[in-house]
């Protein structure tokens, strides 16, 4: 019984091997090329521009937030 309950979770480990890097992470670390090619994965190209857009901004404001909590 414990095996089957492994089952699951093997199966999300070895997938995750194929997932794309997390937009966040990309464009928090400034590899704005990469996060454009995940963001064309993920979303249709008439959106693709907007949420490149708000993940920006999005790490605007994360990096805002922590230059302001280090005062």
């Amino acid at each position: 019984m414990l095996g089957l309950a492994a089952v699951p979770s093997f199966i999300q480990g070895v997938w995750m091997f194929f997932m794309p890097e997390s937009q966040r992470w990309l464009a928090k670390k400034e590899m704005i090329d990469r996060c454009k090619q995940v963001l064309s994965l993920v979303y249709p190209p008439e959106e693709m521009f907007a949420q490149h857009a708000m993940l920006r901004q999005e790490v605007k404001d994360m990096r805002v937030e922590i230059a302001m909590s280090e005062c």
